[in-house]
């Protein structure tokens, strides 16, 4: 699978995106003497997405990856259509990236050089077609 925001291309291998429930303002009020509850409904609000993500492009040096890792917190704040293709194809419109939390890394396998693991983070921030 591959992800991109806005012709931002995340490199390396993106797990399965998962998605977040979406905030929806309700407000629940019991009157006196009235049986039931009363609700008035405020809309959808945004929602989060996170993928799992491994980082390595064959990078040779610590410090090249550790360039590559710093080089993707530039893109946070950026906005526009989450695209993910692969064997399932959607798009997230309305998306901002809020960056990558890194849970390993980055460190060296012999098998593949230097490599990273992390969550890719992002807020939907209305449904697509709105």
């Amino acid at each position: 699978m591959a992800l991109s925001l806005n012709g931002i291309n995340f490199f390396g291998t993106i797990g399965h995106i998962r998605l977040g429930d979406w905030q929806f303002d309700v407000k629940r009020t019991k009157f006196f003497g009235v049986i039931g509850t009363s609700e008035i409904l405020g809309g959808v609000g945004s929602r989060s997405i996170e993928a799992p993500y491994w980082l390595y492009n064959s990078f040779e040096t610590g410090a090249a990856i550790a360039a590559e890792m710093h080089n993707l917190d530039s893109y946070i704040g950026t906005n526009g259509t989450l695209t993910e293709t692969g064997t399932i194809s959607r798009t997230f419109e309305h998306t901002t990236f809020d960056g990558c939390s890194w849970e390993k890394g980055p460190f060296y396998s012999p098998n593949g050089g230097w490599l990273a693991i992390g969550t890719l983070r992002f807020t939907q921030l209305a449904p697509n077609g709105t």
